[in-house]
């Protein structure tokens, strides 16, 4: 009973302490600064590849906390006297520790400003941020024990500020251990076991795991326990044997828990999206296997101690398997147990990574691939290394495993060009999604004969994409409306423009216009006009000219804004937005065609100028200037670039034909999936949004639309794109803001703060002062 009254005066007088000395406000604003710096302008933000997923921020926490964390528990000068005061051991160090863990706490409180300025760029999954902060309380909490832990053992500040520091290092990065040096399979479970970075990866994507949990826990309470001990020991005190069982029974339990909560765990995913959690879709494909599914997780060892991501793979399978005994589900390390050859004959090779040890760089080959079986067939995931899209991968490839039907789509090239070499990424990225590819060859103009396309030039399937169509004679057309009219879904990529992509950027307009008629006639009306837009690429240009427009001495490279390369936004149909390439504005004049992809309502159209004997537009991206922005004025509004039709549809070739069920996609732009032209936007680390909105509409087209929306689910659009600020000038504006924010809201918080505690620390005195002349003059 002692012990709990003294428990709280003494804690407030340990909050007192930390609130007047200078360092605590110090240490909090770099503390904040770090992490918001960290995220706002590192590679992920304002260098063109920005994104609103915090996990990014979160990860920078622990990091920082190597320096913060030590510097929270220095021991203040002067403070011997409290070796005197009637408080025990273990009150003084729980006080102690609670001290530092609400300094810590007070410190996260200005960085929820973070995803308060992320949100003006983009939406912000409120889940992930509650998961996120959640789990830096936990990571604070066992820090801090940590660094309580050394501080008490080392009487120097300065000793105990550096051993803490390093330890904290170790336990942040020890699972890179294998990185740079070769590792058995037990000390690779060891260092992902207790490293503090490793079991805070999942909450910063959005996932709380009692395991983390258990492992933060488990760790403060053990830390804390070993601090009474010391404690005890310093004092010359010596342990019973009592005291010794008891100490070795806590230890044990201590392991035990540890040990436990990796057999026994649940696992939350609070994210809108759930990226992470089974659909009830899945559920009903894994329902409807008549026989056990087989599902075996082909993981190398050291890729597992590499990236936490790998641990998300295995708890959602497991995951995955929970719903229905019929699931079964296997994991094997090819590198030990020799299934390597297995793989071969799945056509699944390993990929290389980049390891460091014994002073040399070294290449390892890795396999982390996923193998479906069921009745005898088969599927493979050929290479996964986040749970992202695995619930995609699983349901598409399930579904074709259980019911037989293949996915199957005929690809068309209209426009001259080819799809296995023009458009080279289209056929392995559809084979990825679980598509099997066929190219067919369109009619040439000028043959009388044209091949009946229903029957003689598609391999199979309902489904067919169309790339362009200036090479499509009237006759093909069609043949192609005739497989509309049998039940066939089409995906029209087209434009009545054509441009030499691969030289001068011109744009013409062909003469045959076959194709473009037909499509205008079911109520795809298409402009002359071209749609420009703010949001647009950014494209990096060579040139020999100063901004002045003086000639330079010299090459070189200009980062231009090139509005006819219109960037569009997330929306339904584009979860992650795409760019289209000179696109041409689509009038929909049927009631059945609804608006599929729009641009921003800072878009603009620029007409041709058919005068011109070279090309109908101003191409050149030097010459595309912000100038015609300006001259839109109140013409700006959003335009439609693509649309889709759902119903009824007349015939245009054969007079009275109809049918009721027709479904058609049509994107007015023919190159938005060239190999060619995605290689201008892919930029570092590759911009596949255009070849993903390709597969999304193909599955919603074939008549998929709960396998699009887990397609969709794995690219999330809150955290694909800023799109709340699609012009510099929205971007700049947005910027400033969390500018201030960071250098100057945050510090001034602090400052604040400080100044509050200077004075309240004066009036106290003062009042000191005051009762003791008042008790004198008595």
């Amino acid at each position: 009973m002692n012990n709990i009254k003294s428990f709280i005066p003494y804690l407030k007088h340990r909050l007192y302490m930390a609130a007047i000395q200078p360092l605590f406000y110090i240490t909090a604003v770099v503390f904040d600064l770090f992490c918001a710096v960290q995220f706002f302008f590192g590679q992920h933000f304002l260098t063109g590849g920005g994104t609103s997923d915090l996990h990014y921020f979160f990860a920078a926490v622990p990091y920082i906390c190597i320096i913060i964390m030590p510097v929270l528990c220095i021991k203040e000068s002067g403070i011997s006297y409290e070796e005197y005061l009637p408080v025990s051991d273990p009150v003084k160090i729980t006080a102690r520790w609670i001290s530092v863990f609400i300094q810590f706490s007070i410190m996260l409180i200005p960085l929820l400003l973070v995803p308060g300025c992320v949100n003006l760029f983009g939406d912000v999954d409120a889940g992930q941020t509650a998961a996120g902060f959640i789990m830096i309380l936990l990571y604070g909490a066992a820090a801090s024990a940590m660094c309580v832990f050394f501080s008490l053992i080392f009487t120097s500040n300065t000793v105990a500020f550096i051993i803490s520091a390093l330890c904290l290092a170790a336990v942040n990065g020890i699972h890179l251990v294998s990185v740079y040096t070769a590792s058995s399979s037990l000390l690779m479970h060891f260092v992902k076991a207790v490293s503090f970075s490793w079991h805070f990866d999942a909450a910063g994507k959005g996932i709380i795991d009692s395991r983390d949990i258990i492992y933060y826990a488990t760790v403060t309470a053990a830390l804390l326990f070993f601090s009474f001990f010391t404690a005890e020991r310093r004092r010359g005190k010596r342990l019973s044997k009592i005291d010794r069982r008891n100490f070795i029974s806590i230890v044990i339990i201590f392991i035990f828990v540890l040990l436990n909560s990796s057999k026994y765990y649940i696992r939350a995913d609070p994210t809108k999206t759930q990226k992470f959690t089974v659909s009830s879709y899945s559920r009903q494909i894994i329902d409807s296997a008549e026989e056990h599914i087989n599902i075996t997780y082909y993981r190398s060892g050291i890729l597992s101690s590499l990236y936490p991501q790998a641990r998300d793979i295995a708890d959602y399978l497991a995951e995955y398997a929970s719903y229905s005994p019929a699931v079964i589900i296997h994991t094997a390390d090819p590198d030990k147990d020799g299934s390597s050859e297995l793989l071969e004959n799945y056509g699944i090779t390993g990929r290389q990574i980049q390891t460091v040890g014994n002073n040399k760089t070294e290449f390892v080959n890795v396999y982390s691939a996923i193998v479906i079986e069921y009745m005898g067939k088969w599927e493979a995931v050929p290479f996964i290394l986040s749970a992202d899209t695995l619930e995609y991968d699983l349901a598409g490839r399930l579904l074709h495993l259980i019911t037989g039907k293949q996915r199957a789509v005929n690809l068309l090239c209209g426009n001259g060009l080819s799809i296995s070499s023009d458009y080279s990424y289209v056929i392995p990225w559809l084979n990825s999604q679980g598509f099997v590819c066929h190219e067919i060859t369109p009619g040439i103009s000028g043959k009388t004969e044209t091949p009946d396309f229903t029957e003689d030039t598609v391999a199979g399937g309902n489904l067919l994409a169309v790339f362009g169509s200036s090479e499509i004679t009237a006759d093909y057309a069609s043949e192609i409306e005739n497989y509309i009219i049998n039940g066939g879904r089409v995906l029209f990529a087209v434009s009545p423009y054509t441009a030499d992509i691969e030289n001068t950027w011109y744009i013409t307009k062909p003469e045959n216009q076959s194709l473009i008629e037909m499509l205008s006639a079911y109520g795809f009306d298409f402009s002359e006009n071209i749609a420009a837009d703010i949001s647009c690429a950014l494209i990096t240009m060579e040139s020999d000219s100063n901004e002045d427009g003086s000639t330079a001495e010299s090459m070189h490279t200009q980062q231009l804004n090139y509005p006819l390369w219109v960037s569009l936004f997330p929306q339904e149909k584009a979860p992650q937005g795409l760019t289209l390439f000179w696109p041409s504005v689509i009038n929909i004049r049927n009631d059945n065609i609804k608006p599929m992809l729009v641009t921003s309502p800072a878009s603009y159209q620029i007409e041709p100028d058919k005068e011109s004997s070279q090309s109908l537009f101003v191409t050149n991206p030097f010459l595309v200037n912000e100038n015609q922005v300006e001259t839109a004025g109140s013409k700006k509004s959003a335009n439609i670039v693509g649309a889709e039709l759902k119903g009824s549809l007349a015939s245009y070739y054969r007079a009275g034909e109809t049918t009721e069920n027709a479904r058609i996609a049509v994107v007015s732009d023919q190159y938005f999936a060239s190999s060619l032209m995605l290689g201008y936007i892919g930029g570092q680390y590759g911009d596949y949004r255009n070849l993903d909105f390709l597969t999304n509409i193909l599955l919603q087209l074939n008549g998929e639309e709960e396998l699009a929306e887990l397609h969709k689910k794995a690219y999330d659009i809150n955290t694909s794109i800023l799109y709340k600020t699609p012009d510099s000038e929205s971007f700049t504006y947005m910027r400033n803001i969390t500018l201030i924010c960071i250098f100057a809201i945050i510090p001034l918080l602090f400052a604040a703060a400080a100044i509050i505690a200077y004075v309240t620390r004066r009036r106290y005195i003062a009042q000191i002062i005051r009762s003791a002349v008042h008790e004198k003059t008595k």
